[in-house]
């Protein structure tokens, strides 16, 4: 590393002077940190250059970085472990390296004429920054920033002395930054994220009470399952079922059991819908979880035709409505022609305590225990929002609540914004079963009508406020109000494919045999095939040509019914022997053990995509070969992981939940292993 001249080195000695005065009219920092500061940039240097000062700058963010057409100066990371490995001598007061991001504030120089090549570079790469670099910056304003005057911002790193608070860090972050004037014509400032600041014995996440009892709680728990697996193992007796359910033998036996010949009724082929559909998600969310060294390529690279599948990996949501949709109704209407009566009850108590169970035990992870398991240069920036989140907020997830609570800034645990909606619709799915149950005429009106109405809301909302087509990987500027809030989290505009899935409920049923010849077949093969691939591919349209509200309008209200027409082919094909080879990949036997996972992959693919994110030391290239092998590497973790869930957690709550509602193993509940 080449070492800073000796008038560098009386400027910077200077600008510490300057920012400790300009700062002080601030909250200032303590006397340590001052002094610890002065030894820092004194350990700086050039007549006696000091190797912990020269680490801890080192450890710092340089500019200019390579590629800065790609963005690459947005984000730097700085060197995380060489930081909090820094370590000053005693007679520097023994204080170590911490490790903070800051947002750093790139002003033109008005009173320079030129701005040079790398300036031209740096302004021009203005209006396309990602939208993730400005998140946060402490809500403060910086008293070198000019008012209004644009500006290029991004977030960089400091090492700076463990004794200085988030102000002292500042000084050093500013310091450092007018190191930078002398190689650009910018004007530079800083704002600290206070909570990313880290250093070795820092004791700001460790484990509190909250997660200590919950660690004793599951440790209790997995100690009783053990003793129970050896009673199961090695008595003669047959034990209760009650007792049977802790057994993590009973139930690897029942997650891994592979029927010969599936029981009857079954419909087999939703297993395999249920896996794919869980794995499209997992990909959905390792695309949209990237932090990439060439932004500007990977953003350009949404266009293509090849990301189509990925662009639309919330249609695999819509597919879990469906599903969701059909089993609420087909249930409880085979229930019914085994002599069985609907009981509202039961029906919500029932789904509820099944879905809350895994998710609790997630919740109360994420509030108290999951924060200290590790530590990265983006540790606070991936989990800190939601460790306070699932603290605070934790019963708003539970009572199901979260997407319109605060518009949805309480969910705690990203993906459940699904079962959100889910369970909205499934408690208001009653006041359409019974309507099934008693006057099926007045039933299949009502659900259509009600698809309707949802439709009409969709369209009125994306046109009035301008909304992009579905949820996209960039800003729809044209947009005068939240897609998340007005489309994406509301039940109401959400309803469709929940609603097509239970008119596909009822229909299934009736068991009705309709007789179609082979070239009718082959036919509506060919048309659910070009409707599918048609909702899959319009969806680049966006990315490529300027906004349409027309156009965004009724894609955003018509595709999520074409998408529900197409799975309900599918299931409707493969049901009544017309599936061929689809239903055979689909009923594949060895879907069922992955389709019972499904729930519990589907409630932690997204948390091992966000530990990876938060532990890395640098940004990611982007390439899609790379981003599919991180795909491959979160699904191989994400189901071992799911087993440890559902054998500790969900299987025994399961079967506690059946002997509590004396339900059979074989009752219509287990059509199908699970809803999701």
């Amino acid at each position: 590393m080449t070492m800073m001249s000796s008038k560098t080195s009386t400027v910077l000695a200077f600008g510490v002077l300057v920012s400790i005065a300009v700062r002080s009219a601030w909250t200032a920092p303590s006397e340590k940190c001052l002094r610890d500061i002065r030894s820092y940039f004194e350990g700086l240097a050039p007549s006696e250059p000091k190797s912990w000062a020269v680490e801890m700058f080192d450890a710092s963010s340089k500019f200019p970085p390579d590629g800065i057409s790609e963005l690459t100066f947005t984000f730097q990371l700085g060197n995380y472990d060489e930081c909090l490995a820094v370590q000053a001598p005693a007679e520097n007061d023994h204080f170590r390296g911490k490790y903070c991001r800051f947002n750093v504030f790139m002003v033109p120089d008005d009173k320079k004429e030129e701005q040079g090549p790398l300036g031209h570079l740096i302004l021009s790469t203005k209006d396309v920054q990602p939208a993730h670099i400005t998140l946060e910056a402490r809500q403060t304003k910086s008293p070198i920033l000019p008012e209004n005057t644009s500006v290029v911002m991004g977030q960089w790193t400091v090492c700076a002395p463990s004794s200085c608070n988030s102000e002292g860090v500042e000084i050093v972050a500013d310091i450092n930054l007018k190191y930078l004037t002398f190689i650009s014509n910018f004007q530079f400032s800083s704002l600290v994220a206070e909570e990313s600041c880290y250093y070795e014995g820092d004791k700001s996440r460790t484990i509190q009470a909250g997660g200590w009892i919950f660690i004793g709680i599951l440790a209790a728990i997995f100690c009783i399952e053990l003793v129970l697996t050896a009673f199961d193992h090695f008595s003669t007796k047959d034990l209760h079922p009650a007792f049977t359910s802790f057994s993590l033998k009973h139930n690897l036996t029942d997650l891994f059991k592979i029927q010969k010949a599936p029981p009857a009724g079954q419909l087999n082929c939703l297993h395999g819908i249920r896996v794919i559909s869980t794995l499209w998600v997992i990909l959905l969310h390792t695309y949209s979880n990237l932090l990439t060294v060439n932004a500007r390529t990977a953003s350009q690279n949404l266009g293509n035709w090849s990301m189509a599948p990925v662009l639309s990996g919330g249609l695999s949501v819509e597919t879990f409505f469906v599903l969701s949709g059909l089993l609420t109704t087909y249930i409880p209407l085979v229930d019914q022609m085994k002599g069985r009566n609907f009981n509202v009850f039961k029906y919500i108590v029932y789904r509820y305590l099944r879905l809350t169970i895994p998710l609790a035990v997630l919740i109360w992870y994420f509030a108290t225990v999951h924060y200290s398991t590790s530590d990265g240069p983006l540790w606070d920036f991936s989990l800190k929002a939601k460790t306070d989140k699932c603290a605070q907020y934790w019963w708003t997830n539970l009572l199901y609540i979260a997407n319109y609570y605060e518009s949805g800034s309480t969910l705690c645990v990203g993906q459940t914004w699904y079962l959100m909606v889910d369970m909205q619709m499934a408690l208001l799915a009653p006041f359409v079963i019974i309507p099934l149950l008693k006057w099926p005429k007045y039933g299949i009106g009502l659900i259509w009508l009600l698809i309707l109405a949802s439709m009409g809301l969709t369209f009125a909302l994306t046109y009035i406020y301008s909304l992009s087509w579905t949820i996209v990987f960039y800003v729809q500027r044209e947009s005068t109000g939240d897609f998340n809030d007005l489309i994406y989290n509301n039940t109401l505009a959400r309803a469709v494919s929940f609603l097509f899935g239970m008119f596909l409920g009822f229909i299934l049923s009736k068991k009705i045999e309709v007789k179609i010849p082979k070239w009718g077949v082959v036919l509506g093969w060919l048309l659910n095939t070009v409707l599918c691939l048609t909702v899959v591919y319009v969806i680049t349209i966006p990315y490529n040509e300027s906004y349409d509200k027309l156009g965004a309008a009724f894609y955003a209200t018509f595709h999520r019914l074409a998408w529900s027409v197409g799975i309900g082919w599918v299931i409707w094909a493969c049901v009544n022997n017309y599936g061929g080879p689809i239903n055979s990949i689909l009923s594949w036997k060895y879907f069922l053990p992955l389709s019972k996972l499904s729930y519990c992959a589907f409630l932690i693919h997204l948390d091992i995509i966000v530990f990876h994110t938060a532990i890395q030391r640098t940004y990611r290239y982007f390439s899609n070969f790379e981003t599919v092998y991180d795909y491959f590497s979160v699904a191989i973790l994400t189901f071992p992981l799911a087993i440890l869930l559902h054998v500790v957690v969900e299987a025994p709550s399961m079967a506690l939940i059946r002997i509590l509602f004396g339900k059979s193993r074989q009752s219509a509940s287990r059509i199908t292993s699970k809803q999701q």
